[in-house]
């Protein structure tokens, strides 16, 4: 937020939203009218995709948003995109990698000091056809449906830098406030019972504190077939720490980076893309699942209309208010107001609301103090960076991992030495590792079958199952 911005306390901004949004004064009854159509609406979907499994609830989500997102794009685009994936010719095609993290955010200004030492913003313009090739991406290459991102973004289009193939794209968000797993690790134990983890974690989340500082990995999607044949999950993963992420951050927000958390999509998988990443990723345990299970984005713009109407002050609460860092007056406003509204609408005692999906939860802790600095115990000169986290770096172990390229030079040293003996012994995670594994299942060639979710935009919802939910978490 620019210095030159007056924060404007809340009451005063729902003062002045009030008066381009007049409310009505509603009867009872038209009141119990309201509530009740609302409430007929969602229990009828809910019947429906709370009876799902998690694939099939996302496959569900992930057709509806198709369905939508194909009619208002371009269509010759959308083929121009799918010639432009990345795809091997041979096993050892993964050696001739060599990534670009194209920065394709919304138009932002860059906070930097002037020739007096002041503070200013330089505009950066992002390419306008990159973006819109890493939205295509963003949609038609997984399962995972996109519910927009509040707050702090970059986002990549990762292609390869040679031939400007397409590898994947990432979404680096501001943190997640709930984690329980994460805030224990982070802020020295659990906030619920320890006192001064409690504090540290309130000092961290107040306008001004330092959840600045962290980062959620919020999108990390490869294409395919790069994803299956060489890693290509493990290889995003790690771009998202690199020091070209932590130093868009700190470009464009001001403030370093220490922490990068995400979530897996299904957390009762046993493997995910960010296991045998240590010490770059670490696996904390899982979400406690009490999320609520989403509406359909026709009931979700119902649930927004209802609560402008019946509850004015709690939509703008939950969906325009901002703190003295020009941030959102609640994180995750999403989910925050679907739960906000099951509860108004007393649907939580008569079905079931809540998903009970929990989902891994994984962190990488920049710095070997990190959790100091996010204590406020040290000061940001006193950080020690806990890796070498160049492109570079990180794109030579998800290549060769611990043992490095044994055909050229060996090990890098700036890789080895970071390492404890325990962690080589754990399940290595390397594209050329990933190709053995295929080989010696008997797979010599190379699996090219692309992950591409276009054809859902003409299928209807129960041949769009039977064609795409073996795909879904495979």
């Amino acid at each position: 937020m620019k210095s030159n911005i007056v924060f404007v306390p809340e009451e005063e901004q729902y003062k002045v939203w009030l008066q381009g949004n007049p409310t009505k004064r509603y009867s009872q009854s038209e009141k119990e009218t309201l509530d009740t159509e609302l409430r007929i609406k969602i229990i009828k979907e809910l019947n429906i995709t709370g009876e799902y499994g998690i694939e099939e609830f996302m496959l569900y989500h992930k057709w509806l948003e198709v369905q939508k997102f194909v009619k208002k794009t371009n269509i010759e685009e959308i083929e121009e995109v799918e010639r432009l994936i990345w795809k091997p010719k041979g096993r050892s095609d993964y050696r001739r990698v060599f990534p670009e993290l194209v920065l394709t955010s919304n138009t932002v200004e860059i906070k930097k000091k002037n020739f007096w030492g002041e503070d200013g913003y330089q505009e950066y313009i992002h390419d306008e056809k990159l973006r819109r090739h890493a939205n295509i991406l963003r949609v038609l290459i997984s399962s995972s449906r996109h519910d927009g991102v509040v707050g702090r973004q970059l986002r990549y289009l990762v292609r390869d830098k040679i031939t400007k193939k397409y590898l994947g794209v990432i979404c680096i968000a501001s943190s997640m406030m709930n984690l329980s797993v994460r805030n224990e690790s982070v802020f020295g134990g659990d906030i619920t019972k320890v006192p001064e983890a409690k504090q540290h974690f309130k000092n961290a989340f107040k306008p001004g504190g330092r959840s600045v500082n962290m980062a959620n990995g919020q999108s990390i999607m490869c294409t395919q077939p790069f994803g299956r044949n060489f890693n290509g999950g493990k290889f995003l993963s790690l771009m998202c720490i690199s020091n070209q992420v932590a130093d868009d951050w700190k470009k464009r927000y001001g403030d370093t980076l220490v922490t990068v958390e995400t979530t897996s999509l299904y957390g009762k998988k046993d493997s995910t893309q960010y296991d045998g990443l240590r010490p770059y990723w670490r696996n904390l345990g899982k979400t406690s699942g009490d999320t609520p299970i989403k509406p359909t984005d026709e009931v979700w713009k119902t649930i927004r209309k209802w609560t402008k109407q019946r509850f004015p002050r709690t939509y703008f609460k939950f969906l325009v208010g901002k703190n003295e860092k020009g941030q959102p007056l609640v994180r995750d406003k999403k989910n925050a107001l679907i739960s906000k509204s099951y509860g108004l609408l007393g649907l939580n005692s008569k079905l079931r609301t809540l998903s009970g999906h929990k989902r891994g939860v994984f962190i990488s802790k920049l710095y070997q103090n990190s959790d100091a600095f996010l204590q406020c115990n040290i000061n940001e000169d006193e950080l020690v960076p806990a890796f070498d986290n160049s492109v570079k770096t990180l794109t030579e172990f998800w290549k060769f991992g611990f043992e490095g390229d044994t055909k050229r030079g060996g090990v890098n040293p700036e890789i080895s030495k970071h390492f404890q003996n325990k962690f080589k012994f754990e399940k290595l995670s390397s594209a050329k590792k990933r190709i053995q594994t295929l080989v010696d299942r008997g797979e010599d060639s190379i699996n090219l079958i692309t992950d591409w979710y276009f054809p859902m935009s003409y299928l209807s919802w129960e041949a769009t199952r039977e064609k795409f939910l073996s795909q879904v978490s495979r």
